[in-house]
């Protein structure tokens, strides 16, 4: 890992992270996909862009579009870096 830090200043491969998500996701599935494949809501958080604006809700109403497996990337990231 820390071969990984210094060559691409970042503890995880984000390709790599992203094959293993996408396996628990069924591959790119977005939030509304999911939504009318199970009926449950699912949502994700991720952190805002500017230190007073709340974090931001993802889910089939809000990002119907958006592929769960990014949003899961997304959330993991720390902000500011």
């Amino acid at each position: 890992r820390i071969k990984s830090v210094w060559e691409c200043g970042c503890l995880f491969d984000g390709e790599e992270w992203l094959r293993m998500i996408k396996y628990f996701t069924c591959g790119d599935l977005t939030f509304q996909e999911a939504y009318r494949k199970t009926g449950r809501v699912l949502c994700i958080t991720i952190s805002a862009t500017t230190k007073k604006a709340p974090p931001v809700l993802l889910n089939y109403v809000t990002a119907p579009d958006v592929v769960i497996a990014s949003a899961i990337i997304a959330s993991a990231a720390v902000p500011g870096f």
